[in-house]
């Protein structure tokens, strides 16, 4: 009996002494699988002790952990069958929220994936221009733009191929906001304006280049519809009476076909030939120089540059004969004003002349500038004159009276003369 007692006190010792060596093993694997904190790592300790009081913390660790992997393979995968797939394995996850919105994400994007599919697999205009209004901000949006371009590109290239006004109204009808709008529209009113203008061109009137012009005022042509015009009424209007000036030959002639027809082509030879004609006489009254040859000049050129002087010239004739053939002694008008002191000279002159006489009185005025007055019985009259030496001379309208010469020297400032008759035979 105290044999048997003693083998069953030695193998309860030898229960407890490998209940403890199983305790302390499992106690150093859960450590390790807590620090690796991989799935093989808690695999392996619930493999190994699965009756261990660590096994149900294991598991649910376990759990978590093929959770995160599921989470992690969805998100990779990111399709709607991963998301779906992991909320049915785990529908109480704390990721479900997050798995829906990705889930609602993928849909969509699947969605427009086949749609975009579907549309390069039609490949139209139409269907890519659909797809942009549908899903303006897709991430096919920048291709689908590009084969719109494409096909407006390829549109546009036949329409310049058939250089029509059709052909540019088909691709503006199938086209209407492409980039080549602007561009269609001018090529169009080109191949207009042009055939506008073959038609004007073969009927080669005044009213058919008027026509081109009503319908094309700032056209292709328009310069020389213009000028065509001119051509037409030159040769229909202007040309007979250029002619006409021409068998003329006279100054009259060529200044009034001038002053009628200034824009003509013949307006420049006309204004030429009248010159000439200008010329010559004056050439000849210059040469001549007699009060006779100037007013003749004057009479046949009264709007002349040279009239002014010409009539300058008559004057200054005319006081050298007065000076020539006898005459009286002419004072010295009376200065009655000059520049004062600290003042600068005056370069004009005020003369005030008055006719005490009966009769009409003339005053010649001859120097740099010459002037000739003519005054009514006591009158008077003022007038200007430059600085300078002038010959003076004066006659009354009356046989008897004598005429006066005489010089002056003007310095500047107001002068006054007054002209009366000295009778020595009681007048």
């Amino acid at each position: 009996m105290k044999h048997s007692n003693k083998r069953i006190s030695n193998l309860f010792i030898l229960t407890i002494l490998s209940l403890l060596i199983f305790s302390c093993g499992a106690s150093r694997q859960f450590k390790t699988a807590t620090t690796l904190g991989t799935i093989q790592a808690y695999e392996k300790f619930i493999e190994d002790y699965p009756k261990s009081s660590k096994a149900p913390i294991a598991a649910v660790r376990l759990k978590s952990l093929y959770e995160n992997r599921e989470w992690e393979s969805a998100k990779r995968i990111n399709s709607s069958s991963a998301y779906q797939n992991f909320l049915s394995a785990y529908p109480n996850s704390l990721k479900k929220n997050e798995a829906k919105r990705l889930l609602e994400k993928a849909e969509q994007e699947e969605k427009i994936l086949a749609e975009w599919n579907k549309v390069q697999n039609t490949n139209t205009i139409d269907e890519y221009e659909r797809f942009l209004i549908q899903y303006p901000g897709s991430k096919y949006s920048s291709i689908a733009r590009n084969a719109i371009n494409g096909f407006i590109d390829k549109a546009w290239r036949e329409a310049n191929n058939k250089n029509s006004v059709e052909g540019y109204q088909n691709f503006l009808k199938t086209h209407p906001n492409s980039s080549y709008t602007q561009q269609a529209n001018r090529e169009i009113n080109k191949i207009k304006d042009t055939n506008a203008w073959r038609i004007a061109s073969s009927k080669n009137s005044i009213s058919a280049f008027e026509d081109y012009l009503i319908q094309f005022p700032s056209g292709l042509f328009s310069t020389d519809a213009r000028t065509k015009i001119k051509i037409i009424e030159e040769e229909k209007y202007i040309l007979p009476a250029w002619n006409r000036a021409l068998s003329q030959n006279t100054y009259q002639g060529y200044m009034s076909f001038y002053r009628l027809y200034p824009n003509s082509s013949y307006a420049s030879q006309a204004k030429y030939k009248a010159e000439s004609f200008e010329n010559t006489d004056w050439y000849k009254a210059r040469n001549q120089n007699t009060i006779a040859a100037y007013n003749n000049f004057i009479s046949k050129y009264p709007s002349s540059d040279r009239a002014e002087e010409a009539k300058k010239n008559i004057i200054d004739l005319e006081v050298e004969n007065i000076f020539r053939g006898e005459h009286g002694y002419l004072p010295p008008m009376n200065k009655i004003s000059s520049y004062g002191y600290g003042q600068s000279k005056p370069t004009t002159n005020t003369i005030e002349i008055y006719n005490d006489t009966a009769y009409e009185l003339t005053v010649w005025y001859s120097g740099s500038t010459s002037k000739k007055i003519i005054l009514n019985p006591r009158r008077n009259t003022t007038f200007t004159l430059p600085n300078g030496p002038y010959k003076v001379a004066a006659s009354v309208k009356a046989s008897n009276v004598t005429k006066y010469a005489g010089n002056e020297n003007l310095t500047g400032g107001s002068y006054e003369s007054k002209f009366y008759i000295e009778s020595r035979y009681g007048f």
